[in-house]
């Protein structure tokens, strides 16, 4: 008697608990279905811009967007959002106001340059086959980002691409960024003043690369053939608008890359006393055992 005594409380309750939730079941139906058509598909998932065109609502299709939500990070994680905020201005960065700053074991999370290619054309042509060369000089004491440089790389290689061809040059960029430029986020939300600090513990994270310059130095230098001085010059004019304050373009006296002077380099190289190396040369002093160099003189002759 006793089991079958809690058979039926237990049924009771059962049919108790299925009849209270009668109502609630009842309301979530008719509160689906006296919605629009149009929100009761985007519901169930048939968001098509076919199925816009059925339902007679609209006059022309439109094309099925992503939710907020599935573009901008919102778990918490540290992944890329495609919303992110744009780069700071270089101008902010342009003096050289501090200390060269690079990176290092206590300075960590340094973004990539975006400049990795230093390097354009015919790199490997011989010493002898580009004798002429001119340079970009920079007339100010700053700081050039490396988006600069690379800005600037791409606007020369197009030009001398498309007017001396990709083999008659060797385009070099002969500064590298390694200083590295800090930023402290501040935070422009709603409510944003209880969570930061302001400038308190100001030290900012790592931002991007910057190249420091000095009066004087040389930014790129291309080395080619004597027909297209014209057009190096205008190529390095054109790169020359990428870059902040001012800069100088220089038609080079030396032999390409190399520190003789042209009709120095053609008469030591008459008179056996440089070598080519690459893209330079060797000078071969003339003290020595005579023997050494009379075997690096017969070398230079067969090679020529």
């Amino acid at each position: 008697p006793g089991f079958i005594l809690t058979l039926s409380f237990l049924w009771k309750v059962s049919v108790i608990t299925a009849i209270s939730a009668i109502p609630f079941f009842v309301i979530k139906f008719v509160r689906y279905y006296m919605r629009p058509p149009i929100t009761r598909k985007l519901q169930s998932g048939a968001d098509s811009p076919a199925w816009f065109e059925q339902a007679g609502r609209l006059r022309r299709p439109i094309e099925a967007r992503p939710l907020l939500s599935s573009m901008v990070d919102i778990s918490g994680g540290g992944g890329a959002s495609s919303l992110s905020m744009g780069r700071r201005p270089a101008r902010c960065y342009r003096y050289c106001k501090n200390k060269p700053y690079p990176k290092s074991r206590f300075c960590r999370g340094v973004p990539d340059p975006k400049i990795r290619i230093y390097d354009l054309g015919k790199k490997k042509a011989r010493v002898d086959d580009f004798p002429q060369c001119v340079h970009m000089i920079s007339d100010e004491y700053e700081q050039l980002s490396a988006e600069a440089l690379e800005a600037a790389r791409i606007a020369a290689n197009k030009y001398l691409v498309k007017s001396c061809g990709k083999d008659s040059f060797h385009l070099r960029v002969r500064l590298h960024p390694f200083h590295v430029t800090r930023i402290n986020k501040m935070l422009s939300c709603a409510g944003a003043d209880r969570l930061q600090t302001g400038m308190r513990g100001a030290f900012g994270k790592p931002n991007g690369l910057v190249a420091r310059v000095n009066i004087g130095q040389v930014i790129m230098s291309v080395r080619g053939r004597e027909n297209n001085v014209n057009s190096m010059v205008e190529a390095f004019r054109r790169s020359k608008m990428k870059f902040p304050g001012r800069q100088k373009i220089a038609v080079s006296r030396r032999w390409g890359f190399t520190k003789w002077d042209r009709a120095d380099y053609e008469r030591m190289r008459a008179e056996g006393r440089l070598q080519p190396d690459g893209v330079g040369c060797k000078y071969l002093p003339e003290h020595g055992p005579l023997d050494n160099w009379k075997q690096v003189q017969a070398a230079m002759r067969m090679a020529s």
